[in-house]
């Protein structure tokens, strides 16, 4: 395993690069407010049989974090470019929650890039009463800072039960949101607010897989099944009792909806 770092336009990111390096590529990009570490389960899993790279996008974990360049284009243009600079001509790309609106954005600019997508927990467009809800989430993170919406983020992203059963992990993740800090939050809020993806994913023809938990209150399957009617062909997994980061709370489904869809595309190649 290799954890370094990748320079692009004058910025630094940080890069796991771990695995099989010639057999196919898989590349995993996390939630806002966190960081690559959300992924090990998969990782641990995964890199006996692919290379899988996880990267910290921008303003997130070891990368840099300039004061603009948060818009969707923006971050799916790092990924292009970090992608690039390690050799990946084509890659499977699987995104969690914020990291799954960058993969949508990166797919529908960059379709020729992908072997296959992967979007868990995540959605392609608000309705107006969702938008609103983002407004106000954003005025009270303006107001208040960080630490208003610390522990409010932890209840929408993991269930009661695995916040009390594994409270170091739970640690863990509320320090990725505090260390995050309110600057970046707000700008990457700004691209949340603007998302309207549904239209583009219609015209991609891609192997894809969408995962969504259960009980998840963030993006609720309603917003999965969206994007899998949007995706043609796509497969919708809902992974029974989890919330919005299945990929720790239930891994092992998980992971093995994850082997069952690379399988498929790597049988088909």
């Amino acid at each position: 395993m290799t954890d370094h770092f990748v320079r692009s336009d004058g910025l630094r990111f940080r890069v796991i690069d771990e695995g099989q390096r010639h057999r196919p590529a898989l590349v995993l990009l996390h939630a806002i407010t966190t960081r690559s570490e959300v992924w090990q389960a998969q990782a641990r899993l995964l890199r006996q049989h692919y290379r899988v790279v996880r990267m910290d996008y921008r303003g997130h974990g070891l990368s840099a974090a300039p004061d603009q360049g948060y818009a969707f284009a923006d971050l799916a243009a790092d990924v292009a470019a970090v992608t690039r600079r390690l050799g990946l001509r084509r890659f499977v790309l699987i995104g969690l929650s914020f990291g799954g609106m960058i993969a949508q954005a990166f797919a529908t600019r960059y379709p020729q890039r992908l072997t296959g997508l992967v979007l868990c927990g995540t959605a392609s467009e608000w309705t107006q009463a969702e938008r609103a809800m983002w407004q106000a989430r954003l005025a009270t993170l303006a107001e208040q800072g960080i630490e208003a919406l610390a522990q409010p983020a932890l209840d929408r992203w993991l269930s009661p039960a695995y916040q009390r059963n594994h409270p170091r992990e739970t640690k863990t993740v509320r320090r990725y949101v505090i260390d995050t800090g309110t600057r970046v939050f707000l700008r990457c809020g700004e691209a949340i607010l603007g998302l309207n993806l549904t239209r583009a994913l219609r015209r991609l023809r891609l192997p894809s897989l969408v995962l969504v938990g259960e009980h998840d209150p963030g993006t609720p399957p309603r917003k999965s099944r969206q994007i899998a009617r949007s995706l043609a062909g796509s497969r919708l997994v809902v992974v029974r009792d989890a919330w919005h980061f299945p990929q720790m709370e239930r891994p092992v489904a998980v992971n093995a909806a994850l082997r069952r869809f690379l399988a498929r595309i790597h049988r088909a190649a």
